[in-house]
């Protein structure tokens, strides 16, 4: 068993999104400094309805062997627990939102700030800190999923991206939400998919 060290970060989606050329080799940088990097993106998470002051979460994982576990096993089961409860909530939320797709931006700005607190570190055991989301499976919904080769200096990550949070405000301003769950992207250091 080891341990990962965890940090949780929401900066500004510019920061690591805005300019292709500039981005993505910061982009890069965290990507191989990590042994997993996932960033998370609510569309229309700030009041507003426009992506310039929308926020990312951004999950980092690292390996360590020197920092012991600094989360008890009692207050991981209690932050379980809460999760559970605040899954089940949501579900609730998303339904209403498919039910009333004018709602989006309201709802995705409230589901955001559920879990964008302040920025946190932990240390905990490698399957802890893997499976962070308890109650996941509370709010079904589905999935669209891709890979795809990254170049050299990840610009095309950036470019993807960015083509997607367009698409999202086009849509939005026609009045339209087909996409009202996270945009996702996972690295992991261990994957020959790079």
């Amino acid at each position: 068993m080891f341990n990962l060290h965890v940090t949780d970060t929401y900066p500004p989606l510019s920061e690591f999104f805005e300019s292709p050329q500039l981005c993505g080799p910061k982009l890069k940088a965290m990507v191989l400094g990590n042994d997993q990097t996932e960033i998370f993106y609510w569309p229309f998470n700030t009041p507003g309805f426009g992506a310039a002051n929308d926020r990312l979460w951004v999950k980092q994982w690292r390996r360590t062997e020197n920092l012991p576990v600094n989360v008890s096993s009692p207050k991981l089961d209690c932050q379980r627990i809460l999760q559970g409860y605040e899954t089940k909530f949501g579900d609730h939320l998303y339904e209403y939102m498919a039910e009333h797709p004018s709602s989006t931006p309201f709802v995705n700005c409230l589901l955001f700030k559920t879990v964008s607190y302040e920025n946190t570190e932990a240390v905990l055991y490698a399957p802890d800190a893997m499976h962070f989301q308890a109650g996941i499976d509370n709010i079904p919904c589905l999935d669209l999923e891709m890979a795809f080769k990254v170049n050299q200096d990840f610009s095309n990550v950036v470019v993807a991206w960015n083509y997607v949070i367009d698409q999202l405000y086009e849509y939005a301003n026609r009045g339209e939400y087909p996409f009202n769950l996270t945009l996702e992207m996972r690295f992991v250091k261990a994957s020959s998919m790079l």
